[in-house]
C-alpha cells in the first residue's frame, strides 16, 4: 500500500503512525520521496531501521562515524519538514571496536537536536551472536537525555533467546519503564520479529501495556 492509503487506513480506525523506518538505502537515494511518504503517512517520526548486517565491513568505528555524518544531514533535511529523524538498533549494532560499542558513537556523534533513537529493547538485551547485550538502563540511566529515544520497541525473549509476545518472556519491562522520567516523552509500540499469530501479538501486547500503565498509575 502506498503512504496515502495506509493514511487512510488509520484515519477510518481512530489510529495515527507513530513512527516509520525506511532502509537507508532509500535516504540516499530518494531522501525527498521518503520525507514526502512520512508527511503524507501523517507521522512525526521518520527513520532508518538499519546501517549494517552481521559481518558487515562497516561494523567498524569509522564506519559508524560516517553513518553518524548522515544521520546529521538526514536529520536536518527532516527538520526542514517538521519532521524527526530516528535510527532503530539491532543486536550487532552493540559490537565493540577499540573499547567503545558502535552504538555509542552514532549517540555520541550525531546532533542530539537532529538525531533521535528508537531502543529496540530485544536486540539491546540479547545482542547478536557473540555480541553481548546491554542493560538499557545503561542508556536511560541519565549519561544520556531520555527524549533521545521517542519511540521504544516493546518486544519480549523467550527464555531461549527467541522472540515472545511482550509480557510472556523475560525482560523485565516494568523496571525499565519506571526509569523513564516522563513516560509522556515516549511510545511504546508492541513488536515481534517473528509473529506466528498477529492478531494475538497485537492483543497480548496492548492489553500487557495498559496493566503497565494501570500498575504505575498512568
Amino acid at each position: 500500500r502506498t503512504a496515502a492509503e495506509l493514511r487512510a487506513l488509520l484515519d477510518a480506525y481512530g489510529l495515527r503512525a507513530a513512527g516509520v523506518h525506511v532502509p537507508a538505502a532509500r535516504f540516499r537515494t530518494e531522501l525527498g520521496k521518503v520525507l514526502d511518504e512520512a508527511e503524507q503517512l501523517g507521522t512525526p517520526y521518520v527513520g532508518v531501521s538499519q546501517v549494517t548486517l552481521p559481518g558487515d565491513p562497516n561494523l567498524t568505528l569509522r564506519g559508524y562515524r560516517r553513518f553518524a555524518r548522515e544521520f546529521n544531514r538526514w536529520g536536518a533535511a527532516a527538520a526542514d519538514r517538521g519532521l524527526r529523524f530516528y535510527f532503530h538498533n539491532h543486536g550487532w549494532d552493540l559490537t565493540v571496536r577499540g573499547g567503545r560499542p558502535l552504538y555509542d558513537v552514532l549517540l555520541d556523534e550525531t546532533d542530539p537536536d537532529l538525531v533521535f533513537f528508537e531502543l529496540d529493547l530485544y536486540w539491546m538485551v540479547n545482542g547478536f551472536g557473540r555480541v553481548r547485550g546491554r542493560d538499557p538502563l545503561r542508556y536511560l540511566d541519565g549519561r544520556y537525555e531520555q527524549w533521545r529515544w521517542p519511540l521504544l520497541h516493546v518486544k519480549d525473549r523467550s527464555r531461549g533467546g527467541d522472540f515472545a509476545d511482550p509480557g510472556t518472556g523475560t525482560i523485565d519491562f516494568a523496571r525499565i519503564f519506571r526509569a523513564l522520567d516522563n513516560k509522556h516523552h515516549h511510545h511504546f509500540i508492541v513488536e515481534r520479529d517473528t509473529i506466528p499469530d498477529q492478531a494475538r501479538t497485537a492483543r497480548v501486547g496492548f492489553s500487557y501495556l495498559r496493566r503497565l500503565r494501570a500498575r504505575n498509575g498512568g
